[in-house]
Order: structure tokens, then sequence, then C-alpha cells
């Protein structure tokens, strides 16, 4: 496959399918120039209902880490402090 421009969002989901696949026994050799093109490949030869499968897992994934990413304290509560009696 001819390596073509992606987006960063593009990228990280390319990432966490080939994370998930890796949890599911999938190796995948090759040189960190090579890995998207190597990882749309293993994906395209997927059977459509694993594909689909993944996908789900992918978008599931993606959208807890935005989630997470989303819930930042916005005020910082500090702890009294007990004060010594005069």
């Amino acid at each position: 496959m001819a390596s073509k421009q992606l987006s960063e969002r593009a990228k990280r989901r390319l990432r966490i399918a080939a994370a998930l696949l890796r949890g599911q026994g999938t190796r995948v050799k090759c040189t960190r120039e090579e890995f998207y093109d190597q990882i749309q490949t293993l994906l395209g030869a997927l059977h459509r209902e694993r594909h689909a499968t993944l996908k789900a897992l992918v978008d599931w994934v993606e959208d807890y880490d935005l989630a997470s990413d989303a819930q930042v304290p916005t005020v910082s509560k500090k702890q009294p402090t007990a004060q010594k009696p005069k």
C-alpha cells in the first residue's frame, strides 16, 4: 500500500487498532516508517466481521480517551488546616 498523508486522528486510531490486535496475539514486525502502511494492510485483510468488531472497539477506546481527557478538575479544593488554640 502506497504511503499517504494521514491525519493525527487516523494515526491515533491505527495505533489503537494495532494495540488491540497485539492483545489478540497478532504480531506486526516492521520499521517505524512502515508501521501505518502495515497496519492498514493488516486491517484490509481481516474478515468483515472481525474488522467490524475491531472498529467498534477502536471507536470505544477513542471515545473513552477523549472523555477522560475532558474531565479535568476546574477548581482545586484545599483541605482545611487545623488551627492551634490560642
